[in-house]
């Protein structure tokens, strides 16, 4: 009987061995395709990623940045770096904290950050020492990301920077010097105002009086002097004034030599008194004679030194009338002289008439009333009818010789009664005062009183931003590097504000500042306070509505009136869409940089249409009516324009331009028009429209900028 087998051993295998390896590595091989196209997939999307959105924004947030302290007192401030950046990636990032009193980095660090860490810093700022002032700190952030397998970053820094400032009030012992250098500036005005008077005083006196006398010349030119050391000693005070006046108490230096220049014109005024005394002695002396006049004329013929004397006087008072070479003390012995003289001359002539008459009175027993030529003319012929005898030559000679002849041929000197010289103090008004001390804000080694001559601030504005995702930070950030190299040429950089933060005391600085803001927020009034909004999906002219409340908003805390703008890429449109509804009253300068005068097209209108924001994109496109109907209207009169356009990039139709608008329509009729030379350098070939703004790679820009803002 044969034996039957159990199917379990005698059933044909349904997969082989063999099979069954095949399907195990298929099933493998299937595996590490997906894998690795989802690794393709993943790197793609980071790669995409990285091409289209910003990788990295720096924040930099402070719970106080206006700080009020005795300039004795150290100050410790603490800040928080945040950074927002793609999933994976880690930062690293430097700080630096610049005095802009001297524009030097007085301290710095580096830390690195994981993906949305933040980093709080604490900074200490050493004393000052000077009060009454207000001081800048900038402190500047730069972070990258860190390469790796994941975060394909190109390792490129983003900037930010924050402001901190510091209003120093007096500390003890300077309140102490501080009234000390007052009583010292007030006694020495005290001073330099009686020395003031004086020196009028004296050269009024010199320059009126003493024309031209050697004693005058002395005198002149020793007031010179004096005077000379008195400007010295005057400039010096007004220095020290002003020093004082900008609470510099450590510059200032004790006021000497205006006790010597007193002592000086002391000493001078005594000389210069004692020629008045002389002067006046020769005018009285003058004056006599020509009270004497009748009397003179009456006995000139008596006696030929009368005319001579009388020449004598005439030379002394041409000189002293007109002007002339001569000497004080010379002229007053020759008219002291001279008086001598005539007055002995006239008595001498009076006596004789007298005795005349008084001798033949008698020999003819008459009485006569005077004695003049009249009587003696009479006496003589009372002799003739009395036949009386006697010697009567000396009747005649005197008669042939003074009473007989023409005296009319005989002119006197026209010598007019001259005034005699006061000493009365000659009042001067004093332009000098101490005035009041004011705070100064200190910046670029210079320090200003606050208020005086405000500079026009700079408001920056930025583009589109072409990926609707990235956040208006990322936009403003574009003219962070550009704000820090212009400080360098002495501009603030003020970051960027907003109505939630603008720094309080910086409208007390009389330095231009650079500062940037966006339109993208709206804000909104919440429980009493200002709340801010993002709000991008809209039209350019609601962007132009925003940007007048920004404007007005800096007006009112930086207390200008009126603003230069800086406008990027669309921000021109904005900023033109804003001239065409508000004016530009209240702008100064304008200088647009890279902007679509004309719009965008080809693939750029593409890329915004799928990536941006539609409405932005649709007044971007060319030949749209936003476009149409801003490039219809007139420029503004009455603001400065400028025009700054790239090229270097292929474009589509072989048109050049930035690599977002081509070099034809970046081109504004009727504005002074400026060109960069570049290059596209990203896979997309779009770099050069922002990388103009980036100063390490187109430094002409920011002195473009410069020299059209200080021009």
């Amino acid at each position: 009987m044969t034996k039957c087998h159990s199917s379990k051993h005698n059933l044909p295998r349904l997969v082989p061995p063999r099979v069954k390896k095949k399907i195990r590595k298929t099933a493998i091989l299937l595996f590490f395709i997906v894998v690795l196209f989802i690794i393709g997939l993943l790197f793609l999307g980071v790669k995409v990623k990285f091409l289209i959105s910003e990788e990295l924004e720096v924040k930099i947030s402070s719970n106080q940045s206006l700080y009020s302290v005795k300039s004795d007192q150290l100050v410790g401030i603490s800040f928080v770096v945040e950074n927002n950046n793609f999933l994976r990636c880690d930062s690293y990032c430097e700080y630096s904290l610049i005095d802009l009193m001297d524009n030097q980095v007085k301290q710095t660090d580096h830390f690195f950050l994981g993906h949305s860490e933040a980093y709080f810093g604490g900074l200490q700022i050493p004393a000052t020492n000077n009060g009454n002032k207000l001081f800048l700190y900038d402190l500047q952030v730069k972070c990258h990301n860190i390469k790796s397998l994941i975060c394909r970053t190109e390792e490129k820094n983003k900037h930010n920077s924050a402001l901190f400032i510091l209003e120093t009030e007096y500390s003890g012992q300077e309140l102490l010097l501080n009234k000390k250098i007052e009583e010292n500036l007030n006694l020495a005005l005290n001073k330099h105002n009686g020395a003031l008077s004086k020196i009028a005083e004296q050269r009024e006196k010199l320059n009126f009086f003493f024309i031209l006398s050697n004693e005058e010349e002395i005198l002149t030119k020793n007031l010179d002097e004096i005077e000379t050391e008195f400007v010295d000693f005057e400039n010096s005070l007004m220095d020290q004034i002003k020093i004082w006046q900008g609470s510099e108490l450590k510059k200032f230096s004790t006021l000497t030599g205006i006790d010597s220049i007193l002592t000086d014109l002391t000493n001078l005024d005594i000389q210069l008194y004692s020629l008045i005394e002389l002067r006046n002695s020769t005018l009285n002396i003058i004056n006599r004679i020509n009270q004497i006049k009748e009397e003179i004329i009456e006995s000139y013929h008596d006696s030929p030194l009368i005319a001579k004397e009388l020449n004598k006087i005439e030379l002394v008072y041409q000189q002293i009338t007109n002007g002339g070479n001569f000497s004080e003390q010379e002229i007053n012995q020759v008219v002291q002289e001279s008086e001598s003289v005539l007055f002995k001359l006239v008595d001498d002539y009076q006596q004789e008439k007298e005795q005349l008459v008084e001798h033949y009175s008698d020999a003819l027993n008459k009485e006569y009333n005077g004695s003049n030529c009249l009587i003696l003319l009479q006496i003589k012929e009372e002799i003739v009818v009395q036949n009386l005898s006697g010697d009567t030559n000396n009747l005649e000679n005197f008669i042939n010789k003074n009473c007989i002849i023409n005296q009319s041929t005989f002119i006197f000197p026209n010598l007019t009664l001259l005034p005699v010289l006061t000493t009365e103090l000659i009042k001067v008004e004093n332009k000098i005062f101490l005035g009041e001390q004011k705070r100064q804000c200190c910046a670029f080694n210079t320090c200003k009183s606050y208020g005086q001559n405000n500079e026009t601030p700079t408001l920056f504005i930025h583009g589109h931003s072409f990926n609707e995702q990235n956040t208006p930070e990322v936009s403003l950030a574009a003219f962070a590097k550009i704000q820090e190299e212009m400080q360098s040429d002495h501009f603030i950089n003020v970051g960027d504000v907003s109505y939630e933060h603008f720094y309080s005391g910086l409208d007390k600085c009389s330095f231009p500042m650079t500062m940037r803001a966006t339109y993208y927020y709206i804000p909104h009034l919440s429980f009493g306070k200002y709340q801010i909004a993002a709000q991008k999906t809209e039209r350019i002219e609601n962007y132009a509505l925003r940007l007048r409340e920004m404007i007005q908003f800096i007006k009112d805390n930086s207390g200008s009136s009126k603003i230069n703008i800086v406008a990027h890429s669309m921000g021109g449109l904005v900023l033109r869409q804003y001239v065409d509804l508000f004016g530009a009253n209240d702008l100064n300068k304008i200088i647009f940089v890279n902007v679509p005068h004309k719009g965008v097209s080809g693939k750029v209108e593409k890329y915004c249409s799928v990536i941006g924001a539609s409405k932005e994109c649709e007044d971007l496109s060319v030949g749209s009516i936003f476009l149409q109907r801003i490039n219809s209207k007139p420029l503004p009169g009455g603001v400065e324009l400028y025009n700054l356009r790239s090229k270097g990039c292929l474009m589509d139709n072989a048109k050049t331009g930035d690599g977002i608008v081509t070099f034809d329509n970046a081109y504004l009729e009727g504005v002074e028009d400026f060109i960069i030379e570049g290059k596209c350098t990203d896979t997309l070939q779009t770099s050069l429209h922002n990388d103009v703004l980036d100063p390490e790679m187109y430094p002409q820009t920011v002195g473009l900028i410069t020299r059209l803002l200080k021009k």
